[in-house]
This record gives C-alpha cells, sequence and structure tokens, in this order.
C-alpha cells in the first residue's frame, strides 16, 4: 500500500505498482517493504530527489539505469538486491509479460515497483522526521509559555493573620494532600454563603485559603481551596476540611518566591464555594 497523500509522486508510484500489478503487504506506515527496508532505501535518497524533480519521472528512470552513470554504487547494490527478489515474485509474472508496461525494456516493471518502493519509504520517512520536528518545537514552545508563566506568578496576598486558623488549614491540608510539604498559608476570606442542610439551617462556613507548598519532585504550588468548619449558624469551630476538586486549584510558582518572597495582589475575582450534599 502507498500514501498518495504525501505528494504528488506518490500517487505516480501508485498508480505504477497498480499497472505492475503490485500486491504491497501493507504495515501500519502503509509503505511497501516486500523487497527491502526504510533505512536501506535511503542508499538511494539522492537518486530520489532527481527522479522527484522529473518532468517525467519514469523517463527519468529508464534513462538513468539505461545510462548506467545515474545511480551511486551503494544505491545501485540496494536496486539490485531488490530486483532480485522481485523478478522472482510470483506476483509480478503478469506484468513482466505485459509488453504495455515492458515497453521493449526488460524488466521494467520491476525497475518501476522497486525504485517506487524506495521512493515511498524515503518519503515517509522525511514526512515523519518532519511531522516529529512540529511536534518537538510544539513541546518546546508550550513548555517555554509555561515556564514564563511560572516565573511570571507571585504569591497571593491574604487578608488576614490568625495563627491559630493556619495551623488549622496545614493540619486539613495535610490529611488530604500528605505528600506536599507545607511551606506558608495565606489566609483569604470567609465565604458570605454558609453550608445549610435540607431545612435551611446553617451547618457550617467555607474559608478561603492558600497552601503554599514543595512537592517532593522539588516543585513549588499554590494550592487554593476552600475549607470547610463545621457550626450551628451561631458559633463554628473545630478542624476545618478540604472542599476538594470542585474548589481546588493548583498554581506552580518558583521556589525562590514560595520560600521568600514577597506577596503579590490577590487577584480581585472571588470563587463561589461548592455546595456541600
Amino acid at each position: 500500500m502507498f500514501k498518495p497523500e504525501l505528494s504528488k509522486l506518490l500517487q505516480v508510484c501508485a498508480v505504477a505498482a497498480t499497472v505492475a500489478g503490485a500486491s504491497a503487504t501493507a504495515r501500519a506506515e502503509d509503505v511497501d517493504t516486500d523487497y527491502g527496508n526504510d533505512a536501506d532505501a535511503h542508499h538511494c535518497e539522492p537518486e530520489f530527489d532527481a527522479f522527484e524533480k522529473a518532468p517525467d519521472n519514469w523517463k527519468w528512470l529508464d534513462e538513468a539505469l539505461a545510462s548506467g552513470k545515474v545511480f551511486s554504487a551503494t544505491c545501485k547494490a540496494e536496486f539490485d538486491k531488490r530486483m532480485a527478489l522481485c523478478l522472482k515474485d510470483p506476483k509480478m509474472e503478469g506484468s513482466l509479460k505485459n509488453p504495455d508496461i515492458q515497453k521493449g525494456v526488460p524488466g521494467r516493471a520491476c525497475h518501476q515497483r522497486v525504485f517506487g518502493d524506495m521512493a515511498n519509504q524515503i518519503m515517509w520517512d522525511r514526512e515523519q522526521a518532519k511531522r516529529a520536528a512540529e511536534e518537538a518545537k510544539a513541546k518546546a514552545d508550550e513548555e517555554a509559555k509555561y515556564a514564563a508563566e511560572v516565573a511570571a506568578r507571585e504569591l497571593p496576598k491574604g487578608t488576614r493573620h490568625d495563627a491559630k486558623l493556619e495551623k488549622l488549614v496545614a493540619a486539613a491540608y495535610a490529611k488530604d494532600y500528605p505528600d506536599g510539604k507545607v511551606l506558608k498559608i495565606i489566609l483569604g476570606d470567609w465565604s458570605d454563603d454558609y453550608e445549610k442542610d435540607d431545612f435551611g439551617r446553617v451547618t457550617g462556613r467555607d474559608l478561603d485559603a492558600f497552601v503554599v507548598n514543595k512537592q517532593p519532585d522539588g516543585k513549588c504550588f499554590v494550592h487554593d481551596e476552600y475549607w470547610l468548619q463545621h457550626g450551628n449558624g451561631r458559633s463554628f469551630g473545630g478542624p476545618l476540611s478540604a472542599r476538594g476538586a470542585g474548589s481546588a486549584s493548583d498554581a506552580e510558582i518558583l521556589c525562590s518566591k514560595a520560600e521568600g518572597g514577597a506577596a503579590a495582589r490577590k487577584p480581585a475575582a472571588a470563587k463561589v464555594a461548592p455546595k456541600k450534599k
């Protein structure tokens, strides 16, 4: 099988193979490997480039083979090795006897089949290399963008200092996220939207707080989450508990800032605490 979408050349090769009666065995890349592998096809890469540029591809091949001067020694050796296999291939018997294909040139059907296969293999490898380069560039660009975002990120600014609350947040974080080493707690505001039961009775309140932490891989993050404290509407107390993914987010920050950087202004947009069911 061939990949005609790669270029008009592959369409020419596919047509030639069809005319020659080729029944190529498909592999994952849809490039024929009956007579030789991809790596060896590259022995004929300069010849392929000349073939691709020729106004009439198959006329160029006929003349190149007739002259005996165009193919390099390594290319000719690979071509001859594949030709020997093609000439013995029962699938090629009809094409090798077809005067419309042969046109008075012995083995012409196999000439086209063999060189067409190598052309497809070379084209396939080039397409794969191009794709890999594009993917690598896209990945590098994305990594650079992310690194710039991390470098520009500052610590959020808290709205209060309360050693007791900070300890409660740290304890709740350690319970649900044991891998992170707590560097500092930055307290935000209590949510005005209280937790209520099905009867409308207040059962708890949520504290927005940031946990600046360092992970085992050495990276630092600002973990933002709502932390629930139970109560009865008149008083609240006891430990805090993490509200979970609905209110939680993590943003990487440079450890130089996490471990001692100055706090920056907290974003103005307020998030909404998820209702506990």
